[in-house]
């Protein structure tokens, strides 16, 4: 065995080996055939949007995907998970950008890339070459050879790019399908149709697409939500503002009120202070409840009952009588006899009654007599 130039120091025995680090080396450029370059000129002369950078459809990755009916800010994730289980590579590691649309429903162009690729420069729009050739109408493949590079786009709306040399394998790989040539001639076997002398124009979809304007509508959404968020704030700063200050001219008003009612109730109660509870203080204030206007019979025959009854002489009345002008109650009154007559009317006498007799009858069952009582003494 050949010794390596590997010291016994530096072998399995001994410490690990490290081997050089050799970079890979570099890939040959890709160069974009100048009659495709002269096309994409006429195209952004012809169509808005600025000048049209391209990017070699080598270092793009195409896949037609199914997704579902969504919202404008909703489709680049969607995209994005559709297209994630068909690249060999993490889908953080590369940028996944939606392509021109077609009037399929459900169907869209994924456009895989490196970020790298978007950095480029562009003052206009930056989209792959492929988007240059048209979609065939009544033909399986486009194809743009040019030197010795083919870009073929085909009926779905995909495409690629392949060596010139290559492309035969990759048509037979495909089953053969029908070919329209739009520049060089392609090999025989391939039976294409010519198209070079008047080549159809690219799709007015596909000029309008580039790989920064779902940058730029990203950074435009951006600016709507932070303008949104700003405007909010500046809402919310304005509300509170104005609370600050109701609660401000509020309180100076609470104030102004309680400095009134403090020198209000200073002049009816001196020494008060007025205080957030003004219900004694309102007690206090409010007028007593007015004396409900009674007439002069009831308290007069309360009053002379009272006074009967402090008599403690059997006694009972067979007629009632009352004069309102006079404030003088009639009373035919009974007892056992003319003694206890007598003994009512000096009770009622000494509690100050003006008492009137009237005739007095006796008789085996009793006494009877008319008493004519008036308030106040005689």
């Amino acid at each position: 065995m050949k010794n390596q130039n590997i010291s016994d120091t530096e072998s399995a025995l001994g410490r690990p080996v490290a081997l050089p680090v050799q970079e890979p080396p570099p890939r040959p450029g890709i160069t974009i055939g100048p009659k495709l370059r002269e096309r994409a000129e006429a195209a952004a002369g012809k169509s808005s949007g600025g000048p049209i950078t391209l990017v070699p459809t080598e270092l793009v990755g195409v896949h037609l995907v199914q997704v579902p009916k969504s919202r404008a800010r909703q489709r680049p994730a969607l995209v994005r998970f559709a297209v994630e289980e068909r690249i060999g590579v993490s889908i953080d590691g590369v940028s996944v950008v939606e392509g021109p649309r077609d009037n399929k429903d459900g169907q869209a162009l994924a456009l895989v890339c490196d970020p790298r690729v978007l950095d480029a420069p562009s003052a206009g729009r930056l989209m792959p070459d492929f988007l240059l050739i048209p979609r065939p109408t009544d033909a399986d493949w486009s194809v743009w050879q040019e030197g010795d590079r083919a870009i073929i786009r085909t009926a779905q709306g995909t495409g690629f790019a392949v060596s010139a040399a290559a492309l035969p394998l990759m048509w037979r790989r495909a089953g053969q399908p029908s070919v329209i040539s739009l520049l060089d001639p392609v090999p025989e076997e391939m039976h294409a149709r010519d198209a070079a002398p008047t080549p159809p124009p690219p799709d007015a979809t596909d000029l309008s697409f580039s790989f920064g304007q779902q940058r730029r509508d990203q950074a435009r959404f951006r600016r709507m939500g932070l303008t949104v968020i700003a405007i909010c704030m500046l809402a919310g700063l304005g509300h509170m503002t104005f609370l600050a200050l109701d609660t401000w001219a509020l309180r100076n008003l609470a104030v102004e009120a309680r400095q009134r009612a403090q020198a209000a109730v200073s002049e009816r109660l001196p020494g008060t202070t007025v205080t957030a509870d003004t219900g004694p203080i309102l007690a206090r204030l409010s007028p007593g409840p007015e004396s409900v206007p009674r007439g002069d019979f009831l308290p007069l025959l309360a009053s002379i009952t009272g006074a009967l009854a402090e008599t403690g002489t059997p006694l009972g009345f067979r007629r009632l009588a009352w004069s309102a002008q006079q404030n003088e109650l009639v009373l035919l009154v009974q007892s056992n006899g003319l003694s206890d007559l007598q003994t009512i009317q000096q009770g009622l006498e000494s509690q100050g009654f003006t008492v009137r007799s009237g005739a007095a009858s006796a008789s085996d069952g009793g006494a009877e007599a008319e008493l004519r009582i008036r308030g106040g003494g005689s």
